[in-house]
């Protein structure tokens, strides 16, 4: 049960809540509950209704994770729907990982970098803002002492 630790209070609750009023929160083993209805925030107040659709009533992007995580892995009993579900998160996995690798490419990310550069300096009058240091002007200081002289 090591994936249970690494829920947060607040989307123990949520989880606990819609879980209960949907007549799910008895599939999930015994250990998860526990750790859930022990870890769920008290003091936090979250108002479920089985009438709207889920998706529109979960706020939290941990705990819409937590529930696909936990219908997929204890609730749902059909294999075909598994299946699916399974295709449809490495289809939206390689997604992602394609976008973080255009992104954050190891072979292009100096040199986009490099071009807006460019394109920046190139498109405005580019105005360098020369900031002395503090030994600048401590020399400037001692040279006009001397110059006075």
């Amino acid at each position: 049960m090591e994936e249970v630790r690494t829920i947060d209070s607040k989307s123990c609750k949520e989880i606990y809540v819609i879980l209960n009023k949907l007549g799910l929160f008895y599939k999930l083993p015994i250990e998860l509950k526990e750790y859930i209805e022990k870890n769920q925030d008290l003091s936090y107040e979250y108002d479920f209704n089985i009438d709207l659709p889920l998706i529109y009533q979960i706020d939290n992007e941990n705990t819409k994770a937590y529930i696909s995580y936990l219908y997929l892995k204890y609730i749902n009993d059909n294999e075909d729907e598994k299946n699916i579900l399974l295709r449809k998160y490495e289809k939206n996995e390689k997604v992602y990982q394609e976008k973080l690798m255009e992104k954050y490419n190891p072979t292009n990310i100096f040199n986009n970098k490099r071009v807006e550069t460019i394109e920046n300096t190139s498109n405005t009058d580019a105005i360098i803002n020369y900031k002395k240091s503090i030994i600048d002007k401590i020399i400037n200081k001692i040279r006009s002492i001397f110059s006075k002289k």
